[in-house]
């Protein structure tokens, strides 16, 4: 029962804690702001880093502050008014409820160091400080008095007098660490503190003392009452909270989509902004109604503080970079509506246009025309804002483009460059962040609207469309040292037609179609303007310079003109119309080149036959003459024999048939006497490598004189004498020379040589014998052995 009933209840809290958790208010799905990035300000130094901003209350100045500097900036024209030194970093900045005073907070590392600087904006010039006070954060005036309250250094907060920086209350025993904001009720009763340890105290000036005080899990970012003094809120972490300012009661809880970094009411209390960042800083605005958010800006750059202007149609973030950036409603357009002559059409009179002719070129740097003279004049088409409308199939594309001066481009390029990491390189995270930015803020349905009421085609009628932007260009892999380089953004508007558009035609159009509000486009000259018409890919008309007296205009598509016909058409063309002969044609060629390739192909089997007969003919004989050298070797009492001419029984040349055997004529053959073994004649064979492959050569070398040995019968006389044995004999004696004749061309064709002759052998004579005389065969040998003592015959091996 125990296990059951701890169950139920973890059940229970579970789905009472879904139930409360969907009562909780949460970012809902954001509208379109109408703020957009308009440009930025730095130093006039240009090095140092900005960290927080002040406006003044009537909105006329922007105070920034750039590490130990405050630079203050006249709205209007965007211009450094005056540059003030307060001798530290400055921490915090505030102008007094009429503006004649400005109050700087400063970093006060030590006792001895300046907490707050006190200036008047007369003339700009210090009238007091006050010495007590460490990292002051936070400065909140007392409405419609001339005190302000800061932080000290024991953990509390003190009221000091605006022009003599006497103190008048102190506030102590509230925090154990450092306050982080401060903020006074309307009717002068209350304050209200924050500090890092998570604390929140509402006091009762008139004690001082606290009359109620909150705890948060984290550290206090941000604390405020409301200007109606209707609502107290404070955000700590991911969390704002909200209560009533009268009885304490909670109102509401808001998880946010990242940690907040500041807070601030509007004037009239119907909303209240934070900036948060999670993945990537946003400014939000809550509505004080439903406290339900109305607004996100999505902030590309590093952000680290922010300040709304009090008409709530511009605000300006620090970047903790050189760059402090602005967003607004409107268009920038300094002296707008002053009358004289505007050459641009811009509505800013030359005398106070710093661009004449509205290509964003200063006129002080506009020295390159066509004309040499006079370039502040002459706008550079390639520079000014163009509107490209390109006609393909059913397609019809509007492309809106704008270029940033080179001077926006920079400080752009710098806020990129440091978005992310602080490499003065954009890379593609940054360039996505920044793209975001600019583009986000496009009111497509409006773009879409504007466009589609001024374009009309008469040949096809608009149907739907849809609008996309790019801000990329001019951005990408850039560093913050490029300064000739424009970024560009771009707007293309896809309409759909009911049909494709086939010249000729009349397209109509409007070109004072505005570039998108609350973007960036904003901050460009919208004047003038160059018109780009685009049919399948091809230029068809190409406006120039368009003043804003007279945007709406008709064009007339022409058709194209008709074309000489060529020689290759012609024959295409009849090719076309006549496709029986041209394959009856194509089909003789192919078929009379096949039989001529296959005639040209083809293969004697008879020759290769007769070649294949002849190299296995070469390979038996010198694989039997090979035999013949290795048995000379083996048998060395192997003895010449004495060759006689035998008697042939014909005169015909014989064929060159191998015999086995002894051949009968040898067996009638009269044998000489065999000399001893010193006296024979040798010889000596040189056996070939094993892995020679080409020609090789055996050496015979006469080895002391020429004795008489022993008739010992060459191999090659052997095989003809075989030969002569097996043909038939003749009966007339006188053809014996032709016979002999015969047996050496036998020779010759088996050996491819002339046969050698055996020389006459000199044998010992003995005692009881008489000496035989040689005959001419041997004396011949003889002699050819003493003329050349050493010859090369070639042997030619069979490859293994």
């Amino acid at each position: 029962m125990d296990g059951s009933a701890r169950v139920g209840r973890c059940l229970g809290f579970l789905l009472i804690s879904t139930l409360l958790l969907s009562l909780l208010p949460v970012a809902s799905a954001e509208t379109i702001s109408g703020f957009g990035y308009s440009g930025g300000l730095t130093a006039p130094g240009g090095t140092a880093l900005s960290s927080v901003v002040a406006w003044s209350n009537d909105g006329s100045l922007l105070a920034t502050s750039y590490h130990d500097e405050v630079v203050i900036t006249t709205v209007e024209s965007r211009r450094t008014l005056v540059t003030l030194d307060p001798l530290d970093v400055v921490r915090s900045l505030a102008f007094s409820d009429d503006d004649s005073y400005l109050v700087v907070g400063l970093e006060s590392p030590y006792q001895s160091t300046l907490a707050v600087a006190v200036f008047e904006t007369g003339g700009w010039s210090r009238i007091t400080f006050t010495e007590e006070g460490r990292d002051v954060d936070s400065i909140s005036f007392l409405p419609g008095g001339l005190l302000f309250a800061v932080a000290n250094d024991a953990d509390g907060v003190i009221e000091y007098e605006l022009t003599t920086g006497h103190e008048q209350n102190r506030f102590e025993g509230g925090h154990s660490e450092r306050v982080t904001c401060i903020s006074h009720s309307p009717d002068g009763g209350q304050l209200l503190t924050g500090g890092e340890d998570g604390v929140i105290n509402l006091w009762d000036r008139s004690g001082p003392s606290i009359t109620k005080s909150w705890p948060a899990d984290d550290p206090i970012s941000g604390c405020a009452i409301s200007p109606n003094g209707e609502w107290i809120v404070w955000t700590s972490g991911s969390l704002m909270q909200v209560r009533k300012l009268d009885d304490h009661t909670l109102v509401s809880t808001v998880h946010l989509a990242g940690d907040s970094k500041n807070l601030e009411w509007s004037p009239d209390s119907t909303g209240i902004w934070l900036l948060t960042e999670f993945a990537a800083p946003q400014l939000q605005l809550f509505s004080s109604s439903t406290w339900a958010q109305e607004h996100v800006i999505d902030i590309g750059h590093k952000a680290t503080f922010f300040s709304v202007a009090p008409g709530q149609r511009l605000f300006a973030v620090t970047s903790s970079g050189k760059v402090t950036a602005l967003y607004s409603m409107d268009r920038w357009q300094p002296g707008f509506g002053v009358t004289g002559t505007d050459l641009d059409q811009d509505g800013i009179p030359n005398p106070r246009d710093s661009d004449d002719d509205g290509d964003g070129i200063p006129d002080e740097f506009d020295n390159i025309c066509p004309s040499g003279s006079h370039c502040p004049s002459y706008p550079d088409v390639d520079l000014i804002r163009s509107v490209t409308i390109t006609a393909n199939g059913r397609l019809l594309r509007v492309t809106d483009t704008v270029q940033l001066n080179l001077s926006q481009s920079v400080l752009l390029r710098e806020l990129a460059a440091h978005a992310v990491n602080a490499d003065n390189q954009v890379d593609n995270v940054e360039v996505s962040r920044i793209d975001r930015m600019l583009c986000k803020p496009t009111d497509k349905d409006q773009v879409l609207s504007a466009w589609a009421s001024v374009i009309s085609v008469d040949a096809a009628a608009v149907l739907s469309g849809r609008v996309t932007c790019n801000g990329k260009t001019g951005l990408v892999g850039t560093k913050t040292n490029d300064n000739q380089i424009r970024v560009e953004v771009r707007w293309d508007i896809e309409f759909t037609l009911s049909n494709p558009l086939s010249k000729p035609y009349n397209i109509s159009y409007d070109l004072g179609v505005p570039s998108p509000y609350g973007t960036i486009a904003m901050a460009v000259p919208q004047w003038p303007v160059r018109m780009l018409y685009y049919h399948e890919g091809n230029l068809e008309f190409d406006s120039g310079v368009v003043a804003k007296s007279a945007p709406a205009a008709v064009l007339y598509v022409e058709a194209d003109p008709p074309q000489e016909t060529t020689i290759i058409e012609l024959t295409s063309e009849w090719l076309t119309a006549n496709p029986g002969p041209v394959a009856g044609t194509f089909v003789i060629l192919a078929t009379v080149l096949l039989v001529v390739v296959r005639l040209r192909n083809r293969v004697d089997f008879q020759l290769e036959q007769e070649g294949e007969a002849s190299e296995q003919y070469d390979d038996e004989y010198d694989e039997y003459q090979y035999q013949q050298l290795e048995s000379i070797d083996e048998y060395s009492n192997y003895v010449e024999e004495e060759l006689t001419p035998p008697v042939l029984e014909t005169s015909r040349p014989l064929a060159t048939v191998a015999t086995r055997g002894s051949p009968p004529a040898r067996r009638g053959r009269q044998q000489p006497d065999r000399p001893p073994p010193d006296q024979r004649k040798t010889r000596k064979v040189v056996r070939p490598d094993a892995d020679e492959s080409e020609v090789e050569h055996e050496e015979i070398v006469e080895v002391g004189p020429p004795d008489p040995v022993e008739d010992e019968p060459d191999p090659a006389m052997r095989i003809a004498a075989d030969l002569v044995a097996e043909t038939s004999a003749v009966d007339d004696t006188d053809e014996e020379s032709e016979d002999s004749k015969a047996i050496e061309d036998a020779l010759s064709m088996v050996t491819s040589k002339t046969p050698p002759v055996q020389p006459e052998l000199d044998p010992q004579p003995s005692g009881d014998e008489p000496q035989d005389t040689p005959s001419p065969l041997a004396h011949d040998r003889i002699h050819d052995a003493h003329a050349v003592k050493k010859r090369r015959r070639p042997v030619r091996r069979r490859k293994k």
